[in-house]
């Protein structure tokens, strides 16, 4: 069987996986994993096709549909633009398929043949639609009946008997549409959308509780900051040796470092500044923990924030079929209702917002349970010295537990503090949504006094809130310049107007308090497969922009009656209804 060891990226980010790909001539389209797709942290649009193997022929199945996947070889030398990939749960395809290096030492005329032996799983199917990952380059031929090999420019796959499994695998010969979607997009453009302001009261399961169980008897206040165990779900498992797949992905970072400056400097600070400020370090020479597990990481580059990186450590790469996040307790959803949050922002006269610095990294892990966040890195940033074993010792992003970790001990500090009043006691309780803090109140004064007190309150549990904004400029001139918003801290308040920003993912004006939207102007085919990103891409929680989106919404849903094809164009009518070749 054709299988390879490859890079994938989305186009335009800089994280890369690695993963096997079953390159398949068979297949009209190509596949991936769910598995893949969120280590790749994308979703596509939801999809109902019809899947055609030698088995069974217009099966129906649901997928994602994904766009802008890049597969390369492992040298990133060349990365080849996928078109529409579907995800799939998993493939009929194992570890045992996929060739190793020892299969071929048998066969002397494949001994220049490298294949490397990574731990894996098979990730992708790359189908006929990709005939550039397909296309031979080189090839040597079998011999007394044995395999032979391709060299494409995703590097060798062996074809023929080797010594893994005979059992008997499907292939995918056609898809097509599910007419269906139809269907689905109606029901869509009728939905009335169950809107509450209210947040939802907590249902607990079994894990849940165990969770809770675990956080309320390990949390201590560790000097001015609180302490808690990792939720493991079992404290008796070994975890397998992953820390080859560390160093593996370390030199993959390595490689883009090398190509691009401006990276490799924002991730040295990052990581650097993790050290520096004690949310990571060396590990001790007297360490003998058995209970040990390696995290890649990678950097992300904000969309918004093209100039700051965050590094997230990969808590969901497997290795031997096991993960951390799989041996994490993720614990219950302690989140507000955003839109009750929302609306809550929007009550009374005076709004102010801020969130909290670096909120995961200001809850302790234990030393007994920081072998389990090890990472690799090059001391002092310096890639010409050999690598260096790191862990953590605060709760990270990436880690399915970090979110109710967190959010759970912000709360605990008003409950150690009893004294502080009814109304700081509730803003704690309901006007976070994660580390974002949005608050009204009835008057300058009493906002104040609010945000004094908060700010207290929460730095007694070692949060700190900062980037404080407000549609009053009374209220931003009692807050330290240092904790304000960067965009205001240079402001003449007497003078110049409060610039916009974002509350919860919705573009708030605070000089004249009232939220509004910002469309990006772009250009999309002219067909009811065009129009329908542009009509759900407004975010729009609140529901304000209703009497723009409705109207477009009519569109589509005139569009469906006649019954076109997704791709079909339909520019008269389009332009005609406004649309102007589907322009946003």
């Amino acid at each position: 069987m054709a299988i390879i060891l490859v890079l994938v990226k989305v186009k335009g980010s800089h994280e890369q996986v690695v993963t096997h790909a079953s390159l398949d001539s068979g297949s009209s389209h190509s596949f991936c994993s769910d598995d893949l797709m969120n280590r790749l942290n994308i979703k596509g649009e939801k999809r109902r096709l019809f899947l055609s193997t030698m088995e069974k022929k217009n099966s129906p199945f649901e997928c994602r549909a994904l766009s802008g996947l890049q597969v390369s070889d492992l040298d990133g030398n060349e990365f080849l633009s996928l078109p529409e990939v579907y995800s799939r749960q998993a493939f009929p395809v194992g570890k045992e398929d996929i060739p190793k290096p020892d299969d071929l030492r048998k066969w002397a005329h494949l001994n220049n043949v490298h294949i490397p032996e990574v731990d894996a799983e098979v990730g992708l199917l790359l189908g006929n639609n990709v005939p550039l990952a397909l296309e031979p380059l080189q090839v040597i031929r079998s011999k007394e009946n044995g395999p032979f090999a391709l060299k494409t420019r995703l590097g060798w796959m062996i074809h023929g008997p080797l010594n893994v499994s005979d059992k008997l695998m499907a292939r995918v010969y056609s898809m097509k549409l599910d007419h269906q979607l139809n269907k689905q997009v109606e029901r869509w453009l009728k939905m009335e959308e169950d809107i509450t302001t209210a947040d939802t009261s907590m249902s607990l399961s079994q894990n849940d509780i165990k969770f809770m169980e675990n956080a309320n008897s390990s949390m201590r206040l560790v000097n001015g900051h609180y302490s808690i165990k990792l939720p493991i779900k079992n404290r008796d498992v070994q975890m397998p040796d992953n820390k080859f797949q560390a160093e593996h992905r370390a030199r993959l970072l390595l490689k883009r470092f090398m190509k691009d400056e401006k990276f490799y400097q924002d991730y040295k600070k990052f990581m650097e500044d993790l050290i520096k400020k004690g949310y990571a370090e060396k590990i001790p020479l007297s360490n003998d923990n058995k209970k040990v597990w390696y995290l890649p990481h990678h950097g992300v580059y904000h969309p918004m924030k093209p100039d700051k990186i965050r590094v997230v450590f990969d808590c969901a790469a497997k290795a031997k079929g096991v993960c951390l996040n799989d041996n994490l307790l993720q614990g219950p959803d302690m989140m507000n209702s955003l839109v009750g949050v929302l609306t809550r922002f929007r009550q009374e006269q005076v709004a102010m917002m801020a969130d909290v610095e670096t909120m995961f990294y200001q809850v302790k892990v234990p030393e007994e349970d920081r072998d389990l966040l090890r990472f690799m890195w090059y001391p002092g940033g310096d890639t010409s010295k050999e690598m260096e074993e790191y862990r953590m010792t605060v709760y990270i992003f990436g880690s399915v537990c970090s979110p109710s970790t967190a959010m759970l001990a912000l709360r605990q500090t008003a409950k150690d503090h009893p004294e502080v009043d009814e109304e700081v006691r509730a803003t704690v309780e309901r006007n976070f949504y994660v580390d974002d803090l949005l608050k009204s109140v009835q008057s300058v004064s009493e906002a104040q006094k609010v945000q004094e007190k908060i700010t207290l309150l929460l730095k007694t549990g070692g949060f700190n809130l900062s980037k404080w904004i407000s549609n009053s400029k009374e209220v931003i001139e009692s807050i330290p310049v240092n904790e304000r918003a960067k965009k205001i801290q240079a402001l003449n308040l007497d003078l110049d107007k409060l610039p916009n920003d974002r509350a919860l993912g919705v573009q708030w004006r605070p000089e004249n308090d009232s939220l509004g939207f910002k469309t990006v102007d772009k250009e999309k085919p002219a067909t009811r497969q065009g129009c329908l990103p542009i009509v759900s891409s407004v975010y729009d929680p609140l529901g304000f922009a209703g009497p723009f989106i409705v109207p477009t919404k009519l569109i589509l849903q005139d569009l469906s009656k006649l019954q076109l094809h997704w791709d079909q164009e339909c520019r008269k009518l389009i332009k005609f209804a406004g649309f102007s070749g589907c322009r946003n």
